[in-house]
């Protein structure tokens, strides 16, 4: 038995966003963002941090289709028994006739909680599918008149708050190590 496939509403100008990234200019299938999600230590947290902010942007579209994964349900239902989530899509334009006494409501919103959890997936940018989307969304920008050799690390930590690793400085092989060359 298959996953059931349920279509992903998500705010204009994340649907956008998504649609640029792909190689179609649509981005149809977004399990794997979804899936992501589920991989995150606090998913339902990750959902709630940004929930105001997604629910607030004006006009939403159905952005594409997600297969959803028993693990996705259950926290997708772990999510909708959230006080905080409800009271997000509660204080939302849109989606508020979804919460009834505080609670979550309603078959529907599913499908809205789900596009909450990819939008969660692609700010952590934890797995591989939010990386490629944050990558081709935000390049990293050089300082004007910085240069560096092509592949060396950047000087600057990519996020405001992360910390430079320290790496360790390698010193030549001796002699009686090096490759001889072809023989």
């Amino acid at each position: 038995m298959s996953d059931p496939v349920i279509r992903i509403p998500l705010p204009l100008v994340w649907a956008q966003a998504l649609a640029s990234v792909s190689t179609m200019g649509r981005r149809d299938d977004l399990t794997a963002l979804l899936n992501e999600w589920c991989v995150l230590l606090d998913p339902v947290a990750a959902m709630r941090a940004g929930a105001n902010d997604v629910l607030a942007a004006a006009g939403w579209d159905i952005a594409g289709t997600a297969a959803v994964s028993s693990t996705a349900l259950r926290l997708l239902r772990e999510a909708a028994k959230d006080a905080d989530v409800a009271k997000a899509l509660a204080g939302s334009r849109d989606f508020a006739t979804y919460v009834e006494n505080e609670r979550i409501i309603g078959s529907r919103a599913v499908s809205v909680l789900a596009g909450l959890a990819i939008v969660a997936s692609v700010r952590a940018g934890v797995g591989r599918e939010a990386g490629l989307v944050r990558m081709k969304l935000k390049p990293r920008r050089r300082p004007t008149g910085e240069t560096r050799a092509p592949g060396a690390a950047s000087a600057a930590p990519a996020e405001p708050g992360a910390r430079e690793v320290e790496r360790p400085t390698l010193a030549a092989l001796p002699a009686n190590l090096r490759d001889p060359g072809p023989a």
